[in-house]
């Protein structure tokens, strides 16, 4: 598993945690720019 998918692929649950979990957005943005 990716680091990008698995958050995606959670259990029930982490669209909440998504939604108020800073740590998850730093790490998008953080892949985004790498992968830039």
């Amino acid at each position: 598993m990716t680091p990008s998918t698995a958050p995606r692929t959670a259990p029930t649950g982490s669209a909440s945690r998504r939604e108020v979990d800073p740590v998850f957005i730093l790490m998008v943005l953080l892949w985004q720019e790498a992968t830039a």
